[in-house]
């Protein structure tokens, strides 16, 4: 019941074919339960523990979610929400470090780090989803930023 389609196939790191399978499952009227007391060992190799994988990661997460189906779509794209998230996180790298290279640097806060995420993420959603106009939406956001600063 796995779609052959999604999941990793090559460099690809597709997911969610979880997803589809627990919501045919429900169709067929099973349950699917999460148990947080259920311990799964998994080994993680060296290379998964470094930023750029992760970052790799979470960029093909988010094209992931994009391609699910609606019915188990966990999140859905909000074009304005996604392009503030996306500067809001590059105001806080230092000036060189803020145009779309900030979206992948190395970083030492861990925080810092998990907001860079956030933004890739909002980034594939805004560039790859439904956002329309992009340009026009980024144009609104960029002149709405400068008005608050004067």
């Amino acid at each position: 019941m796995f779609p052959e389609n999604l999941g990793r196939i090559g460099q690809l790191l597709l997911s969610n074919e979880e997803l589809i399978v627990s919501d045919k499952l429900r169709a067929l009227g099973y349950d699917v339960l999460y148990n947080p007391e259920i311990v799964v060992h998994h080994r993680v190799h060296a290379e998964r523990a470094k930023q750029s994988w992760l970052r790799r990661r979470v960029f093909w997460q988010a094209i992931s979610d994009l391609f699910a189906p609606s019915t188990v779509r966990t999140i859905q794209a909000d074009p304005n929400a996604d392009i503030h998230r996306v500067l809001d996180y590059l105001t806080r790298l230092a000036p060189r470090d803020r145009g779309p290279m900030g979206l992948f640097l190395d970083l030492d806060d861990p925080q810092l780090f998990i907001e860079q995420t956030e933004a890739i993420a909002a980034f594939v959603r805004f560039l790859a989803g439904d956002s329309g106009d992009w340009r026009r939406i980024l144009a609104d956001v960029l002149s709405e930023n400068s008005a608050m600063r004067k």
